[in-house]
Formats: structure tokens, sequence, C-alpha cells
């Protein structure tokens, strides 16, 4: 199963969500391949991984075997850098730019239970990319009122991808973080 862990919004908890819930899986027995899809590279740093590759996977059709790194046992990495930044600028005229994780992933998901894609905290190339490429996608939203607004825009944003590139993506479900119960703000989105 490829899930993509989104939200728009930085700071939901994206990154924490995809390693925790990997890291679970993995011991649990399952073969687990996390990506980072994010130019800020959260995820490759939690790994102490500095050498990315991912940018040329989507831009040079680079096997992602090449990149993939054994972090843990029954866990591997798709590692990222800044590099990665450049690929938003670079698919805006290539053609199929939505479907390059897709076509990569395609060559090893029958290597593993779950792939999680770490999609960056935005709606451009590489979340589509990441939503494209995903059977199913996981909001993770922190509980604040700006993290509430933007699921309603990634909502939308999900639903035109069922239309027009993804006709089979589903919502497996919303995951919400960072609640502190003395707040009014998590009260309210609780």
């Amino acid at each position: 199963m490829i899930i993509a862990v989104v939200n728009q919004k930085g700071g939901t908890g994206k990154t924490a969500t995809a390693f925790n819930v990997g890291g679970i899986l993995a011991r649990k027995g399952k073969r687990v391949l996390l990506l980072d899809a994010d130019p800020q590279s959260s995820l490759s740093i939690c790994f102490n991984v500095n050498e990315g590759g991912l940018e040329d996977v989507i831009m040079a059709g680079r096997p992602i075997t090449e990149i993939i790194t054994s972090v843990r046992d029954n866990l591997d990495l798709a590692p990222t850098t800044i590099q990665l930044a450049r690929v938003e600028l670079g698919l805006l005229s290539e053609l199929n730019r939505e479907y390059r994780l897709r076509n990569a992933l395609a060559t090893v998901k029958g290597n593993y239970d779950y792939i999680l894609i770490d999609c960056p905290p935005s709606l451009a190339m590489m979340t589509v990319n990441g939503l494209a490429a995903a059977e199913t996608a996981l909001i993770v939203m922190s509980c604040d009122f700006q993290a509430l607004m933007s699921v309603q825009l990634l909502y939308e944003s999900i639903l035109t991808m069922r239309k027009h590139i993804n006709p089979s993506l589903t919502i497996f479900g919303l995951v919400r973080t960072r609640y502190d119960g003395r707040t009014n703000h998590s009260e309210a989105v609780n």
C-alpha cells in the first residue's frame, strides 16, 4: 500500500507521523519504504542520511533502487536533500510531470508492504506526484485553526486529483497532532 502523508501547512507533524508509523510497521515485521519527498529533507535528517538522489529519480530517470538505503530492520529510506527544491521549477515544462514518482515506485512496489511518502508542506509538484503515486492519503493536522482551514483546501485538491490524475486515490484518514487540552484552539478543533 502506498500512503501519501500530506497537509499543505507546515509544522503539522507529517514527518513525525511518517517516521513513527513506518517504524511501528517495520517492528511488526512489515517491509516499509519511507520516501522523503520534502526538499527540507527532515525525514532523511531523522535517519542521519545526508545524501539524496530523489531529485535525480524524478528529473533524470535514475532508478530509485540506486538511492534506497536500509536504515533499520524492515525499514528502508529513499532520501532527498535541498536539491529537490529545483525539481518544482524543472517539472513545470515537462510532460507527464505528475507521474514521475508513480513510475519510479512501480519498480519497487512489490518489495514492500507499505510505502509512506512524506510530502512537502505545499500543494506543489512534489505533493501532486505523491498523491498521483499513492493509493491513499493520510492527512496530518495539528490542532490549530490554520491547519483546520488547510484541510478543506487539501480535501478539495484530493477531489481534483481523483477527477484528473488518480481516480483510485482514497483518504485513509485524518491524524490530529499537537493536541493540548489546555488551549481553546485544540478543544475547538477536537
